[in-house]
């Protein structure tokens, strides 16, 4: 984290994505007309139980962090694959173990409501990008 943070969140402030709670609230309350939002959405924003506020849409009492979407810090951070892959000698099983434990972090946060889907998939391959560019130097 300390390294692929503070370009995660360099990243996430020039986007400058919405939280999915912030999107599904604004539809909800009518302030995106329900003219301009697909009706299986609709219908699953109206079939949210106990969606009276914008942080219920997600699995977290204080909702969304407050910052940025795009990209996905956890799943940025959840590179472990990827430096595992350089400095040990995994067999494939063992790296293709490594690879789903970074999957999990970051589909747990979309199951979460507190990423989209690409903002975790952007995250893990920024992640990726950020150490292959900063590895060479700590392991020369």
């Amino acid at each position: 984290t300390r390294v692929v943070g503070p370009h995660s969140f360099a990243a996430k402030y020039l986007v400058g994505r919405c939280r999915p709670e912030e999107i599904a609230w604004d539809i909800k309350i009518g302030a995106i007309p329900a003219e301009y939002v697909p009706r299986d959405i609709l219908l699953s924003i109206d079939a949210i139980p106990n969606f009276n506020t914008a942080s219920a849409f997600t699995a977290y009492p204080e909702g969304s962090p407050m910052h940025p979407s795009w990209p996905a810090m956890h799943s940025a951070s959840s590179q472990t694959s990827f430096w595992m892959s350089v400095v040990l000698d995994l067999s494939p099983e063992e790296l293709c173990q490594a690879r789903l434990v970074d999957y999990g972090v970051a589909y747990a946060r979309t199951i979460a409501g507190v990423h989209y889907s690409d903002d975790n998939i952007a995250g893990l391959n920024f992640g990726q990008e950020v150490l292959a560019s900063l590895l060479p130097m700590y392991l020369s």
